[in-house]
């Protein structure tokens, strides 16, 4: 054995795992960066989905309804978006995580420290996405949508 070449048993096993380490900070990167993107389009369609419906909302309030009729409606149809859209997303990122798993690294193909987290800020923006240009829209004087018409 070359005197140069002489490690422990751990370091060489640290060694071994560095390419594995270095790819698993990489893909946690890239996965980071697309919740981002993905929460950020999913404020832009939702914010802009409400907003297109202030004028719907603001001839609901001149006919009577109350706002927590207007956000009961919206929120329905927000939720089945929702349940849709994370039921595909879940039903196609569950395989891909199975074939990412590796016993050597300890990951799980579904670690639910990873999914819940995720599924959690997806709900909050989607939530965020649809409050605020809702509050907006219910602030527009119905006798203006009417007006519109």
């Amino acid at each position: 054995i070359p005197l140069y070449a002489l490690r422990s048993q751990a370091q060489a096993i640290s060694m071994g795992r560095s390419t594995a380490v270095v790819l698993t900070q990489v893909f946690s990167a890239i996965g980071s960066i697309a919740l981002l993107l993905a929460a950020a389009g999913l404020y832009g369609v939702l914010a802009f989905s409400v907003a297109q419906r202030t004028r719907e909302i603001g001839i609901r309030r001149a006919i009577g309804a109350s706002s927590g009729a207007i956000i009961n409606h919206v929120g329905m149809q927000l939720l089945l978006q929702l349940a849709i859209g994370l039921a595909i997303g879940v039903a196609l990122a569950l395989p891909w995580s199975r074939k990412l798993a590796n016993p050597l690294m300890h990951t799980k193909g579904y670690d639910p420290g990873v999914f819940l987290p995720v599924l959690a800020v997806i709900v909050v923006i989607a939530l965020l996405a649809s409050l605020l240009p809702l509050q907006k829209a219910l602030r527009v004087d119905p006798v203006i949508a009417l007006r519109h018409d």
